[in-house]
C-alpha cells in the first residue's frame, strides 16, 4: 500500500470533474473534501499541502501543478508559443516534483503514489514529466539512501507507461551521472518539435 497520493490541483483547489484530479478526489471522499474546504486560497505557487486522503491512504498531497503567473503570462496568455524545451519550462517541472518529494519527506512518510503530474491540462511531454518526477527521486535517494521512498507511478493514459519506463532504465544505467541520462533523453521527449525542426 501507500501512505501518500498525490492529487493535481489548481491554486483556487476547484474541483474540475475530470483527470487524476477527479479520480483521487473520489476515492478520498468527503475527509478530504472537508479538510479542502478548511484551506484558504489561493494556496501558493508550486506548493503541496498535506491533508487527510480518507479511505484513499494516510494523506493526500494537493499539488499545485499550474504553471507560475510568469509562465501563464509568457506562454498561456500571449501569441508566444509555448515551447517545453524552454528552461522555465523545464524548470518549472522540476521545481513541482522536487517540493512533492521534499514535503513527502518531511512529513515522516516513505510510500507515495502519483499520477503522471502536467500530462493533461498543462499538456506538457510525458518524457519530460518522467525526468522531472525520476531525477528528484533520484536526488532524494542519493541523500538518503538508508531511508528511501518508495514511488508508485499511476499513468492516467496507457502510452504514458514507456516514456518512464525509458527515463527509469536510463538512470539506472547511468546511476552516478544522471545529467548524462538526462542529455540523452531530452531529444526524445520532443519528438514533435525535433520533426518540424528537421524538415525546416
Amino acid at each position: 500500500g501507500v501512505e501518500v497520493v498525490a492529487c493535481p490541483v489548481t491554486r483556487t483547489l476547484q474541483h474540475f470533474g475530470f483527470g487524476a484530479q477527479f479520480a483521487v478526489r473520489r476515492a478520498a471522499g468527503k475527509p478530504l473534501e472537508d479538510a479542502i474546504d478548511t484551506i484558504e486560497t489561493p494556496v501558493d505557487e508550486l506548493s503541496v499541502t498535506l491533508v487527510p486522503g480518507g479511505p484513499l491512504a494516510h494523506r493526500v498531497a494537493l499539488t499545485v501543478t499550474e504553471p507560475p503567473a510568469n509562465l501563464m503570462e509568457r506562454f498561456f496568455f500571449s501569441a508566444e508559443v509555448m515551447d517545453p524545451r524552454q528552461p522555465a519550462m523545464v524548470a518549472y517541472v522540476r521545481t513541482l516534483h522536487d517540493n512533492l518529494v521534499r514535503v513527502v519527506r518531511e512529513a515522516g512518510l516513505r510510500r507515495l503514489a502519483m499520477p503522471t503530474l502536467c500530462t493533461g491540462g498543462v499538456r506538457l511531454p510525458p518524457a519530460l514529466v518522467a525526468v522531472a518526477a525520476i531525477r528528484a527521486v533520484h536526488e532524494d535517494f542519493c541523500q538518503h539512501p538508508a531511508d528511501a521512498l518508495r514511488v508508485r507511478v499511476a499513468c492516467f493514459e496507457r502510452g504514458h507507461a514507456p516514456a518512464f519506463e525509458e527515463v527509469r532504465d536510463e538512470l539506472i544505467r547511468h546511476f552516478f551521472a544522471p545529467d548524462k541520462a538526462e542529455r540523452s533523453l531530452m531529444p526524445s521527449a520532443f519528438p514533435a518539435q525535433n520533426e518540424s525542426r528537421e524538415g525546416e
